[in-house]
């Protein structure tokens, strides 16, 4: 559900994933057709991918660097993009 998925990312402060599931809401609403629908789940799962891409890159730069406090924050960087992977996988 768009909505519950808008509510975790609000309370999570992802404000792109906010924007992304505002503008998903509104076309849902404006009677979207279930291709355009597909079409944007989709590229919801690829933006959460391309997401997990990149904090991976920045843990691996935080453990090149070997910064205890960088590594840490990435890690958990790394884990929150997952997480929301799996939510969006789970719609």
């Amino acid at each position: 559900d768009i909505r519950r998925q808008l509510e975790d990312a609000r309370e999570q402060g992802n404000t792109e994933r906010v924007q992304g599931l505002e503008t998903a809401l509104s076309k849902v609403q404006a009677n979207c057709s279930e291709a355009e629908l597909r079409d944007e789940r989709r590229e919801e799962i690829d933006e959460a991918r391309h997401e997990i891409s990149e904090r991976k890159a920045d843990l691996q730069d935080a453990m090149r660097d070997g910064d205890p406090e960088k590594i840490e924050t990435r890690k958990r960087k790394l884990a929150e993009a997952k997480e929301q992977l799996r939510a969006v996988l789970k719609d």
